[in-house]
């Protein structure tokens, strides 16, 4: 099998599905002896460990490790990610993006000295891997209502009962929101408590302490090299100007759809003309009385 021997930095991207984590990691890894491994927990593309606890999600049920729970078998598990072996696949090196498009991504597994696993399915796993495997970690966010609107055009299912199921996740972080999230019903009620969720657990681990980094689509539009700079920084990677031009040709690709918009003020707020008042009412209001403020009416993330 593959072994990816020679990696040395290793690091998390995490987001909701439909927030910009491929581009983003894509940019993060287009610098020289960078490798991007897509979305390992995947289990209908990865053939994940069957002994894992908690076990391994699906659409809707994501795993749960609290910062302070060894968890061996998932300790191997990832030990095992960013060996390569058999999780080097189709799926986690071209990512669904077909290899006849994509060709030399395969030659960015050939003796890379930092990883990067882009993972939407990892959003309550963050501080563990900081905590108990100190790898760094990364976690996008984008404005609810554009990506439950890109989530609904893409048909994606959410359901709460994974969370609300889950006792640990429960007793750390939804026991105040619990008999609300019993409440919800309409379609756009779950979907914006899904988001809500996902978001929720990442940024109080962040408040906590933990060293996540948190990121905003919306920057990353409006004045992309300054983020990435930044997140640079963070990993503590030194960028030369050969690595400036790799990251500046995937930025072009990603904010491509400007010039068919417009303004960046059009391409961001593109939400506010596909859906409708009520249903962006809804997805706010749920945000707000889950507790997470990120974001309002306007297409910015709210400053503290």
């Amino acid at each position: 099998m593959w072994k990816l021997e020679n990696v040395t930095d290793r690091v998390w991207l995490g987001g909701s599905g439909r927030s910009g984590t491929t581009w983003l990691g894509n940019m993060l890894a287009s610098i020289r002896g960078t490798a991007m491994l897509f979305e390992p927990l995947h289990a209908q593309h990865v053939r994940t460990p069957e002994n894992l606890t908690p076990a391994n999600g699906t659409a809707s049920h994501r795993p749960y490790l609290r910062p302070s729970d060894p968890a061996p078998e998932w300790t191997r598990f990832v030990e095992g990610i960013f060996s390569g072996g058999k999780y080097l696949n189709r799926w986690t090196i071209f990512g669904g993006r077909g290899p006849y498009k994509h060709p030399t991504l395969l030659f960015d597994f050939v003796r890379p000295r930092r990883l990067l696993v882009k993972e939407i399915r990892s959003n309550f796993m963050l501080g563990w891997l900081h905590q108990q495997m100190q790898i760094k970690t990364i976690f996008l966010m984008r404005h609810p209502c554009a990506t439950l609107a890109s989530q609904n055009r893409a048909a994606w299912p959410n359901e709460l009962d994974g969370f609300l199921g889950n006792s640990a996740m429960v007793e750390d972080h939804l026991r105040p929101y619990a008999e609300y999230l019993g409440t919800l019903e309409s379609p756009w009620e779950i979907r914006s408590a899904f988001w809500s969720i996902n978001n929720l657990i990442p940024l109080a681990q962040k408040t906590a302490g933990f060293p996540i980094h948190i990121v905003h689509y919306e920057d990353l539009v409006v004045d992309t090299e300054r983020e990435v700079e930044r997140i640079y920084n963070f990993l503590g990677w030194q960028l030369d100007a050969k690595d400036w031009r790799r990251v500046r040709r995937q930025i072009d690709k990603g904010v491509s759809g400007l010039k068919k918009v417009g303004t960046t003020e059009q391409l961001l707020g593109t939400w506010k003309e596909k859906l409708q008042q009520d249903e962006i009412s809804c997805i706010l209001n749920v945000a707000k009385n889950l507790g997470v403020t990120s974001y309002g009416d306007a297409i910015m993330p709210n400053r503290p």
